[in-house]
C-alpha cells in the first residue's frame, strides 16, 4: 500500500488507482499500470462530458511521464472509446493527458518551459524525446493556451517591426511587436517585402487603419511596406537609432581630419 502511495505522488495525478508497477532493467524504465476511477470513465477528450461508451479493449496505452531520477516513467492504462453527441466518436478522457498526446500534462508543461530558454536540440536532449517531438508538443501547448491567435490583433497602436538573424546569422525571421503590451505578435520566415506583406494581410482593414506608430530597423523593404499597407508616423527602434548616431559620428569625424590635413598641408 505504502508503493502505490508513494507512485501515485511521483504522478502527481487524481482519479486513478495504481494497480501495480514494474521495472525494466534493459531500459531502465518504470511502468506503472492504472485505473481510471469510476467518476471519471467514459468521458469526451475533448470536452470532458459523459458519453455513453463505444467500445472497450484490453490493450495498454502508455503516455511518458516526466523521469525518476535517470528512469523513464511510463503510465499504462486500458483507454475504451465513447460516443459523444458532439465531437463523434473519441477515446475517453484521461485525467493525465491531453486529448491526442502521448505524454503527461507535466512532461508537455515541462518541454514548454524549457523551450522559453533553450534551443529545440537541448530540449530534446534533456527530455531524452525526438527534435520534432518537441516541436508537437509546442504547437499543442499554444494551440490549448491560444485558439485564436488573430487575438493578438486587437487594439494594436504603436507596433514594432524588426528583421533578425538565427543560427549564427544563417536564416532570417521577420518579427513584429506590440509596443502597448510588450508582446511579439507575429513572426515571419525570411525578410523583405513579401513576408511583411503577409503580416498585413492577416488584419482587417479597421485594424490597419487603427495602427498610429511603427518602429523598424530602417530597413528599406520595411519602410516601403508599411507605407503601403498603413498610413502612420514612422520611428527607428534603439538599436537603428544607435547606428545612425554611430555614423553621424564617424562621418563628422571624417570631416574634421580633412580639415585638420588642410590646414598642416598650408
Amino acid at each position: 500500500m505504502a508503493l502505490k502511495k508513494l507512485l501515485k505522488s511521483i504522478l502527481n495525478v487524481n482519479c486513478i488507482k495504481i494497480i501495480n508497477a514494474e521495472f525494466d532493467h534493459v531500459s531502465s524504465s518504470l511502468y506503472i499500470r492504472v485505473e481510471i476511477t469510476k467518476g471519471q470513465r467514459s468521458r469526451c477528450s475533448v470536452c470532458g462530458r459523459k458519453c455513453n461508451g463505444y467500445d472497450s479493449t484490453t490493450e495498454y496505452r502508455s503516455w511518458r511521464a516526466l523521469d525518476f531520477g535517470p528512469c523513464r516513467v511510463y503510465i499504462l492504462s486500458h483507454v475504451n472509446r465513447v460516443q459523444c453527441p458532439v465531437h463523434g466518436i473519441h477515446t475517453e478522457q484521461v485525467p493525465w493527458a491531453h486529448h491526442h498526446s502521448g505524454f503527461t500534462r507535466e512532461f508537455e508543461q515541462q518541454v514548454a518551459y524549457l523551450a522559453l530558454h533553450l534551443n529545440r536540440t537541448e530540449v530534446s536532449k534533456l527530455m531524452r524525446i525526438n527534435w520534432r517531438t518537441v516541436g508537437m508538443i509546442l504547437s499543442r501547448t499554444k494551440d490549448r493556451l491560444e485558439p485564436d491567435s488573430s487575438i493578438r490583433f486587437k487594439n494594436l497602436r504603436r507596433i514594432g517591426i524588426d528583421e533578425t538573424s538565427y543560427r549564427k546569422g544563417h536564416k532570417y525571421i521577420t518579427v513584429v511587436v506590440d509596443h502597448d503590451t510588450n508582446q511579439v505578435i507575429w513572426v515571419g520566415k525570411g525578410t523583405g517585402k513579401e513576408v511583411l506583406s503577409s503580416f498585413f494581410a492577416l488584419l482587417t482593414q479597421e485594424q490597419r487603419e487603427s495602427i498610429e506608430l511603427t518602429s523598424a530597423d530602417g530597413a528599406r523593404s520595411v519602410k516601403r511596406r508599411t507605407k503601403k499597407s498603413v498610413s502612420v508616423q514612422e520611428g527607428y527602434n534603439r538599436e537603428r537609432i544607435k547606428s545612425l548616431v554611430v555614423m553621424g559620428m564617424s562621418k563628422q569625424a571624417e570631416t574634421i581630419c580633412r580639415i585638420k590635413q588642410k590646414d598642416t598641408a598650408t
